[in-house]
């Protein structure tokens, strides 16, 4: 009987393994503070549109998401993604002081995951960190990643000298010093990224660009044999960005040439709304609502995933958030995120893609702590409906500003527009969705306070 126990243990070792080394490799794209209005996919009668051909050809073999929601800032967004978890459960609620970065070190990220499963599969990390410098909060050496090359900070100061750090710099010196890189930081991203690829067999690749996040630097207008169409004015804002964004795309198909496409599934989204300096298209919504605020131009981000070997390209409106991808990366690594026994507020967003999904999906995105912009808050959407939470869970003294809107009547979220105005009586529909909206943010926590009452 021991020897059949045995026999059958092997087998089913033998079977995940096998399993395991059919799953696919893994290309995560992150794009720095590019919202729905600057994508031509999300936005295709646009004001001023970026020129992204290999984006275009991506999508073409890609599941679109029309609904996917992130938080309104670059820290948050990467910890919920790292995670699977809500900021305001992840410690994280805010760019700044590292004291505020994976300040939960029981959360358990992606790469340590993969370690905590012995998962044949490689780590691999490049670009963008900015959650903590490994002094007093964790980099990417102690949060499981096998490589690492980029920055460990929240931006650079110059996309042309700017402190590049592998990740053995990071085990051995702690103060995250690097020494700098003179090239043009997006094409290094990519040099570093194929050079994992090619020496690794099972990877999970994650590019987190800081292109076109600020300092908006003027990029090589001639790159990979290809010159921008466009004159682009040093003192143009909006040119310098659209100019980044053709030239990332640039980058990203190269990238695309140099990984086999038949074994790796590819991942791209926006980390956070647009920055309010370069947003532009105000027929979709203000500027004023771009890069740090929980209006939809805050948190609305274009998102795309492709399969190994492509598929027909599709859209989906289903709410998805960034915080769901713990789980679907898991499930792509045959990894069982429930035996990490790690609470998760993310759900896979693979049975959407597989048209059997049953889960009753919320977007939600947060900012809290944010002491340099004084901003706080919390946004909860289902369905059409989308109620905004203007208020700080940290305090006890402030008193929350609540606006709920149908977004069927478009996105700018006007204070006309604003079905809890003064005035106003909610419609039954709207009532209900009032009440489902906030019988969800109590289920998350009670750390937002709603204080409106329907009559």
């Amino acid at each position: 009987m021991k020897l059949i126990s045995l026999v059958v243990s092997c087998l089913l070792v033998s079977l995940s393994a096998a399993e395991e080394e059919e799953r696919d490799n893994i290309l995560f794209l992150l794009i720095d503070d590019w919202g729905i209005d600057s994508s031509p996919l999300d936005n295709p009668k646009g004001k001023d549109l970026p020129l992204m051909p290999n984006l275009m050809r991506l999508a073409g073999e890609s599941v679109r998401f029309a609904n996917a929601y992130v938080s309104p800032s670059c820290s948050p967004t990467r910890q919920a993604i790292m995670s699977g978890r809500l900021p305001a459960n992840s410690g994280v609620g805010a760019p700044g002081s590292s004291s505020r970065h994976r300040n939960a070190d029981s959360i358990m990220s992606i790469a340590e995951a993969m370690d905590h499963e012995k998962s044949a599969y490689v780590s691999g990390l490049f670009g963008k960190w900015h959650l903590g410098t490994g002094v007093t909060a964790r980099g990417p050496a102690a949060d499981g990643w096998d490589v690492f090359y980029g920055c460990v900070r929240g931006n650079i100061e110059n996309y042309y000298d700017w402190p590049r750090q592998n990740l053995q710099e990071q085990l051995i010196n702690q103060t995250g010093k690097a020494s700098n890189e003179k090239n043009y930081a997006t094409s290094v991203n990519v040099d570093d990224a194929l050079d994992f690829i090619k020496t690794n067999e099972k990877w999970l690749c994650w590019i987190g660009f800081n292109a076109p996040h600020s300092p908006l630097d003027l990029p090589p207008l001639t790159l990979n044999g290809i010159t921008y169409p466009e004159k682009v004015s040093a003192n143009n804002r909006r040119q310098i960005y659209r100019a980044k964004l053709w030239a990332l795309d640039n980058e990203i198909g190269r990238l695309l040439a140099g990984v086999d496409l038949e074994t790796t599934t590819v991942i791209l989204m926006g980390d956070n709304g647009t920055s309010r300096r370069v947003l532009v298209d105000e027929n979709l919504f203000p500027a004023s609502h771009g890069k740090t605020q929980i209006y939809d131009g805050g948190v609305h981000v274009p998102f795309l995933y492709r399969p190994a070997g492509g598929t027909a390209a599709s859209v989906k409106t289903e709410l998805i958030n960034g915080f769901d991808l713990f789980p679907t990366i898991c499930e792509l690594m045959s990894i069982n995120h429930v035996a990490l026994k790690q609470p998760l507020d993310g759900i896979s967003i693979l049975p959407i893609i597989a048209g059997t999904d049953k889960a009753k999906r919320f977007a939600v995105s947060e900012l809290y702590a944010y002491s340099r912009m004084k901003i706080a808050g919390r946004t909860i959407r289902y369905g059409d409906y989308k109620l905004n939470i203007h208020d700080d869970p940290l305090s006890t003294k402030d008193t929350p500003k609540v606006e709920l809107f149908n977004l069927r009547n478009g996105l700018d979220e006007s204070s006309a527009k604003n079905l809890l105005r003064s005035g106003y009586t909610l419609s039954t529909e709207e009532k209900s969705a009032y009440q489902e909206l906030t019988a969800h943010n109590r289920v998350l926590n009670s750390k937002y306070k709603v204080r409106f009452l329907l009559q």
